[in-house]
C-alpha cells in the first residue's frame, strides 16, 4: 500500500511539472508568433512600386511606435538603453490579450504622441498582417 501511494504521488508531481512546462512552451510560442508578426509588419515596405512607405502609414505607423515602445526604452537620466525583459514580456502579453488598457506611444523625435489601447493595436497588427498575407499572390 505505501509503495503504491508514493508512486501515485510521484506520478502526480511529474504530471504537474509536465503541465507547467507545457504552459510555458505554449506561452513562448504565442509570444514568438506575435513578435514575428509585429516585426514583419513594421519592417515591410509593402507592394513593389508602392513607394516603399507602406510600413510608415496608417496602422503600420502606430505599430512602429508600439515596436519602439516595447524595444527602445531608455533610462530617463542617461538616455542609455533600458534592457527590461519584463517590460517586453508584459507588453507582448497585453498585445496578445488585446486588453482595453491604453498606452501612450511617442515618435522618436517626440513630435507625435498617441494614446491607443492594446485592443486597437492587436486589431491593427492582425489586419496589417492579413493585408501582407494577401500580397503573396
Amino acid at each position: 500500500g505505501g509503495r503504491l501511494a508514493r508512486e501515485l504521488v510521484a506520478a502526480e508531481v511529474r504530471y504537474d511539472r509536465s503541465m507547467t512546462n507545457l504552459g510555458v512552451e505554449l506561452d513562448n510560442g504565442r509570444m514568438a508568433r506575435l513578435l514575428v508578426k509585429l516585426c514583419i509588419v513594421v519592417d515591410h515596405q509593402g507592394l513593389p512600386g508602392g513607394g516603399g512607405r507602406w510600413g510608415e502609414t496608417g496602422d503600420r505607423y502606430v505599430l512602429k511606435l508600439l515596436h519602439d515602445f516595447i524595444f527602445h526604452q531608455a533610462q530617463p537620466d542617461t538616455g542609455l538603453p533600458l534592457l527590461d525583459w519584463g517590460h517586453v514580456a508584459e507588453s507582448l502579453n497585453k498585445l496578445d490579450a488585446g486588453l482595453e488598457e491604453e498606452v501612450t506611444l511617442m515618435s522618436r523625435d517626440g513630435a507625435t504622441l498617441l494614446v491607443v489601447s492594446f485592443a486597437e493595436l492587436k486589431r491593427a497588427l492582425l489586419s496589417s498582417y492579413a493585408e501582407l498575407s494577401g500580397m503573396r499572390m
